[in-house]
């Protein structure tokens, strides 16, 4: 087993980790990096470092997660990032073994404040997640430059992309709910990875994609469950209650989704260069809720990034209540949701249906005016993607 570290991030989230990024046994490779301690008893939530405890049940959960995937079928395992490996040591012998490249000042810096912040040690037992660095973008930046220049002003083009890259992400969320039987429970943008690349995705049934020119890869899996087996981050706290997640499976994944689309169609709307972007989300949701339904998520959405607030099921089943729809009982916690709608559950159909005049680019004969159209987008996104 061969190792390198060469890199420490930047935290981009409140997990108690060090992330680092390098190459495992040749393969480009992160690192999640967080204490080893006993997540076999209770935890009172009345601390910092209870809660730390929690979060860190909720790591150890996702490495079970990424081992099961790891063990599907290729066309299961495909939408997901490939677990390398996982094992268990010290910071300490990370940096003797010349593991972590600590000569680098800036590699210093961050995990001596990182270490501060999780009070780690360089004795501390810790664990390391090792996943494949797949040179991915998070959706979220992707669909940033993805404007009506980039899209060669073109808006059935933009379809034709549009359409490849969410009908991934819905197979995504099906294969994991339905077939591996897995709740994600955070399935926003930022943690749905895309990359440029041609792509052969096995079918699984006669309506999916056989051929696509991008590859998806959904991560982070520590608010997640698996059926069967409770994720403790979830069972010993209030996540359930508050909207977070729960140790069910329910259509909190598509809820999220759809809440991600709103979210960013609200932060694009109003700025010309999206408009084609835009019209697109926009007849998207249209297609996948209900009328009655629709007005209620985007004033919701409005809230929420008035009040910077996260993506919660509870935001939004409160406003809603008071708001647009009449509810014969009170908000509930997230496994409930699927009452109120029971829409959630006929999305990827009508994601379907929206796009049945959409061919793949893959479809097209390659001397064909889409094909050329794709690749002159193809290079317009990898130019922007160097600046």
């Amino acid at each position: 087993m061969t190792i390198e570290i060469n890199k420490i991030l930047k935290p981009n989230s409140a997990s108690p980790t060090i992330i680092g990024r390098g190459f495992y046994n040749g393969k480009p490779a992160f690192f999640k990096i967080f204490q080893n301690i006993n997540t076999n008893t209770n935890t009172n939530t009345n601390t910092n470092s209870d809660i730390k405890k929690l979060q860190i049940k909720g790591l150890d959960y996702e490495v079970k997660i990424y081992e099961f995937i790891s063990k599907q079928k290729e066309e299961f395992k495909q939408y997901f990032i490939p677990f390398l490996g996982y094992f268990k040591t010290t910071l300490r012998k990370l940096v003797e073994q010349n593991i972590i490249k600590i000569k680098n000042e800036q590699n210093k810096e961050i995990l001596n404040s990182r270490m501060k912040e999780l009070e780690l040690n360089w004795d501390s037992p810790i664990n390391v997640l090792v996943t494949e660095d797949t040179q991915s973008e998070p959706l979220e930046n992707y669909l940033d430059i993805l404007t009506n220049d980039v899209l060669n002003n073109d808006a059935v083009f933009a379809k034709k992309i549009l359409s490849n890259i969410f009908d991934l992400v819905l197979q995504g969320i099906k294969v994991l709910n339905n077939n591996l039987q897995i709740q994600h429970n955070d399935m926003h943008f930022g943690n749905i990875l895309l990359k440029v690349i041609e792509k052969d995705y096995p079918r699984t049934n006669p309506n999916m994609v056989l051929k696509s020119r991008f590859k998806i890869s959904i991560y982070d899996f520590d608010l997640s469950y698996h059926k069967g087996n409770n994720n403790l981050y979830l069972t010993e706290t209030n996540l359930c209650e508050t909207g977070s997640g729960c140790n069910t499976i329910s259509f909190k994944d598509y809820f999220v989704f759809v809440q991600s689309i709103i979210k960013f169609y609200l932060q694009k709307k109003d700025i010309p260069q999206y408009s084609i972007l835009t019209n697109y989300l926009y007849e998207l949701l249209k297609a996948i809720v209900p009328d009655n339904v629709l007005p209620g998520l985007i004033d919701n959405m409005v809230q929420i990034l008035t009040d910077k607030k996260d993506l919660h099921w509870s935001s939004f089943c409160m406003h809603v209540n008071k708001n647009f729809i009449e509810l014969n009982y009170p908000c509930s916690p997230t496994q409930e949701q699927d009452k109120l709608m029971p829409w959630l559950g006929s999305i990827y159909d009508n994601f379907k249906n929206f796009t049945n005049d959409v061919k793949t680019i893959s479809d097209n004969n390659p001397n064909s005016y889409y094909y050329k159209k794709y690749l002159k987008y193809k290079n317009k996104y990898l130019a922007l993607k160097k600046i």
